[in-house]
């Protein structure tokens, strides 16, 4: 039978597993070849979609040291969808979002700033001498000399720490051996499907979400597939009648009688017995010819020379 499949190769997305199952006995007296020695299906542990971040909103600012304005914190959690046993598979492919950051609630009199306001994108601009700007603006100054100053309100960022630099592509697999639908060690033969892996790949090599690869849901995970079956060889058990003897005399004459090969075998299917035909020696008796030959008349020749006496009486 055939072994326990292999591992997933991939964590994530579409991977490839294989079995296989050995030969107990090699093929003989015109017996059935021996089918495929190994499979190959992809195979998923899980989707690549579930390493991501799953990040819930702020928490409110709470001021530090009991205060009721002033600089605080605001936290907020952050999980990896897949679970946190995954947490470094999910970092693998973002870096982990904050989860606390410093915040200030306004005390009277302190400046009072608008939200930043970006005023020169980066348009996708992975390089590294490209900048993001931004502006804001401040909507009251502060009004004692112990209030919170304002702050800068314009400001520079590397675009390369903004967007997304990576280059994605779709990996596709081969396909993978046909597999049957209900597969056993009794059923090697019939219909089934070829699956194939369809990653979507980082230009680090990472299996990442598919929504960064356009189009990649349009391809087929799958096609159908037909293992055909062996076809034995079919024929008739009884031979034939003896035909007529090749020869009437002689040593050479013979005869042959076969049986009728009702169907040749194909794929793998088990041979015709090799004595389907059989001959015999026949009509093995000397091959005589009995015929007059005529030859010229020799000479004339005399053996023995004698006289005739005739002696006539008369009465």
């Amino acid at each position: 039978g055939w072994t326990e499949w292999t591992e997933c190769s991939h964590s994530c997305g579409l991977g490839e597993r294989l079995r296989t199952r050995r030969v107990v006995q090699l093929p003989r007296d015109g017996g059935r070849q021996c089918p495929a020695m190994e499979e190959r299906t992809a195979c998923m542990i899980m989707s690549c979609d579930e390493f991501v971040w799953d990040v819930d909103s702020w928490s409110p600012c709470e001021p530090t040291y009991g205060k009721i304005c002033g600089d605080g914190w605001k936290m907020r959690d952050v999980k990896c969808r897949a679970g946190v046993l995954y947490s470094d598979q999910c970092a693998l492919r973002k870096s982990r979002p904050e989860t606390m950051t410093s915040c200030s609630l306004h005390c009277p009199g302190d400046c009072i700033m608008t939200e930043w306001t970006i005023t020169d994108d980066c348009n996708g601009s992975c390089s590294p001498y490209t900048y993001q700007k931004r502006l804001r603006y401040i909507k009251q100054n502060p009004m004692f000399s112990n209030s919170l100053k304002c702050g800068s309100v314009n400001e520079t960022v590397p675009c390369s720490e903004i967007h997304d630099c990576y280059d994605y592509t779709i990996k596709v697999g081969e396909y993978s051996s046909c597999i049957l639908d209900d597969s056993s060690e009794f059923n090697d033969c019939g219909s089934g499907r070829r699956y194939r892996t369809v990653n979507c790949i980082r230009n680090d090599g990472v299996i990442v979400h598919s929504d960064n690869c356009a189009g990649i849901r349009d391809l087929p995970l799958s096609i159908g597939c037909n293992l055909t079956c062996p076809r034995d060889c079919v024929y008739q058990h009884a031979f034939t009648g003896w035909a007529d003897c090749s020869k009437s005399c002689g040593i050479y004459g013979n005869m042959t009688r076969q049986r009728i090969i009702e169907q040749q075998p194909a794929h793998g299917g088990r041979l015709c017995p090799p004595d389907h035909h059989q001959s015999t020696v026949c009509n093995a008796v000397p091959c005589y010819s009995y015929s007059w030959t005529r030859y010229p008349w020799g000479e004339c020749s005399v053996n023995s020379v004698s006289t005739l006496y005739i002696i006539m009486f008369t009465l």
